[in-house]
């Protein structure tokens, strides 16, 4: 829980810098949201149950994780966070990387278990 903040908190202060800071909170919520899908869709690829998902069923499984970070990292929380500019910078390197690793992965256990 104490990561799932710490990687709300990057990605709300990415966020609350730009165009859009006024939906900076939901846009890391979103985004959060969106990557745990993606690692459900990982798991489904490789315990071969995957298949393709009407949008109202994509619907149904991203509205309950949106709910539960929701629920696991409030924006009071979040904004009451305070960390270092060091820690925020390799937080944001790390997350760049992990985001890319693990979409490449995605990727590759796609092409490895399509049918």
């Amino acid at each position: 829980m104490k990561l799932l903040r710490f990687v709300m908190f990057i990605l709300y202060q990415y966020y609350s810098k730009g165009r859009y800071r006024g939906a900076a909170y939901f846009d890391a919520l979103i985004l959060v949201s969106l990557m745990i899908m993606m690692h459900l869709f990982q798991l489904l690829i490789v315990i071969d149950k995957m298949r393709p998902f009407p949008t109202a069923e994509v619907l149904f499984v991203l509205l309950p994780a949106i709910l539960v970070v929701f629920l696991l990292a409030p924006p009071a929380e979040i904004k009451k966070l305070h960390y270092s500019v060091k820690e925020v910078r390799m937080g944001g390197i790390w997350l760049i990387v992990y985001g890319v690793l693990s979409f490449t992965f995605f990727i590759v256990l796609a092409f490895l278990f399509r049918k």
